[in-house]
Parts: C-alpha cells; structure tokens; sequence
C-alpha cells in the first residue's frame, strides 16, 4: 500500500508542476501581448515584430530584466523601445506568477473539498470478549 501511495504522490506533483507551469506560460504570453499592443512607446513595427518573435518563440520563459535586455542589444533594439519592452516584461512576469499561484490555490481548495467526500475507514473497536 505504501508504493501505491508514494507513485500517487510522485504523480500528483508531476501533474501539479505541469499544471502550475501551463497556468505561468499561457498567462504570461497572454500579459505579455496584451502590454506590447497597448503601448505607446512602440511602434506598429516594433510590435509587430516583437508578435512575430513571440510566436515562433519555441521556448517561453520568465526571463529577468537583464536577460531581456540582453537579448534585445543583440538584436539591435536599443533606447526607448527596449526599455518599453523590458517594463512589459517585468509587469508580465508579475502577472503570470499571480496568475499561476491563484490558479494553483484554486486547485488544492478543489482537492482539499474532493478529499473531504471520500469515506473514511473507521478503525476497528476493541475485541468482543
């Protein structure tokens, strides 16, 4: 009973860590071109290819400022435009961890309210003599 346990625990925090990272991910694309398209500071340009980058982005991560930033002088984006961009970010990155916490709350009260419906096992009384 104890490995049956344990493989339910191993598999309940794989599906948790797939789920909270799904929640991070898709919030923070969602914020993230939500950002670009209300700026003021980019261009139509600009966010047109900072769209484009996004979606044939294989890998999305919550990349830091400097990373960022970094990445933005390699591509020759520089001034206001990389400090717009740089400030998307961080506000996106704020909101998919928002997001991907209040939706991991969300599912342990669901489990927590699941588990209180599942039938105890009464332990068994004493002997009858």
């Amino acid at each position: 009973m104890t490995g049956l346990s344990r493989t339910a625990g191993y598999l309940g925090g794989s599906f948790g860590t797939a789920l909270a990272g799904a929640f991070m991910t898709t919030a923070l694309l969602l914020a993230f071109e939500a950002g670009t398209d209300g700026s003021s500071v980019l261009s139509p340009g600009q966010k047109q290819l900072v769209d484009r980058t996004i979606e044939q982005q294989v890998q999305v991560t919550a990349a830091s400022d400097e990373a960022v930033r970094a990445k933005l002088a390699s591509r020759g984006v520089t001034g206001a435009a990389a400090d717009e961009i740089v400030r998307i970010n961080a506000r996106a990155r704020g909101r998919a961890l928002t997001v991907a916490a209040t939706g991991m709350a969300v599912m342990a009260l669901a489990g927590f309210l699941v588990a209180r419906r599942l039938p105890r096992e009464r332990s068994p009384g004493p002997p009858a003599d």
